[in-house]
């Protein structure tokens, strides 16, 4: 559980970053690279670090599953074990695929400066 919070301030923060820069880039008609290349650390630090936070979601997951299983030996508490592992691991790579599109558009308008 708390892997798919800190997944979901990884998302709150990428959403901001990317509207700022969309923002600044539909406002701003010249610029600087450092202008340009602003708060672009931080996305590209999301791009590693949500993939292995939904690792480490899936691994979480998996002990729960099996750890809920030895004690009571329900099919159901494996089952939401896994369900929580996919969970966090789709989160991570949504949010990973979604910030590399928007770093590599950035990245793009930045090497274009004018």
């Amino acid at each position: 559980m708390v892997v798919l919070v800190l997944l979901g301030l990884c998302s709150v923060v990428s959403l901001a970053v990317i509207l700022e820069r969309l923002v600044f880039f539909l406002t701003h008609k010249k610029y600087t690279a450092g202008e340009a290349e602003q708060y672009l650390y931080l996305l590209s630090t999301l791009i590693s670090s949500a993939p292995l936070l939904g690792i480490l979601g899936t691994v979480l997951g998996i002990m729960q599953a099996f750890g809920g299983y030895s004690l009571t030996a329900d099919m159901q508490s494996i089952a939401g074990g896994i369900a929580l592992a996919l969970r966090t691991t789709a989160a991570g790579l949504l949010i990973a695929l979604t910030d590399l599109v928007f770093y590599n558009y950035f990245l793009h308008k930045s090497d274009n400066v004018r």
